[in-house]
């Protein structure tokens, strides 16, 4: 092998070296866009209790829907804003209950993805 040779493998190793050294600095700043592992943890955890606490809060409601009566005397009624009111904040819990249950199914999708990587 003469000194040409070795010169020109020397150059394609450093242009080598140079490209892989461009793509680690570019990974570098790429990963800093993602989540971690430790804060999907976080994240799944703080979902779940979210959703236990509106479970709790929906079950209680559909408690005192079951325990209300029209009572005899007429004053004791809901007036028609109090019942919707009422009805737009159920609809609203369990809109709420819905986000959080597929923002919970998203990150256990999320984390299975990266544990196979």
């Amino acid at each position: 092998m003469n000194n040409v040779e070795l010169n020109n493998r020397m150059v394609k190793l450093e242009t080598a070296v140079r490209a892989q050294s461009e793509r680690i600095v570019l990974l570098e700043n790429e990963l800093g866009r993602y989540a971690t592992q430790g804060q999907l943890k976080t994240s799944e955890a703080n979902t779940k209790n979210i959703i236990n606490q509106n479970s709790i809060i929906i079950n209680d409601l559909q408690q005192k829907l079951l325990t209300i009566a029209i009572p005899d005397d007429t004053r004791y009624y809901l007036s028609n804003t109090e019942i919707e009111d009422f009805r737009n904040n159920y609809r609203k819990i369990l809109a709420m209950m819905s986000d959080a249950e597929r923002l919970y199914q998203s990150l256990i999708s999320y984390t299975a993805m990266i544990d196979q990587k």
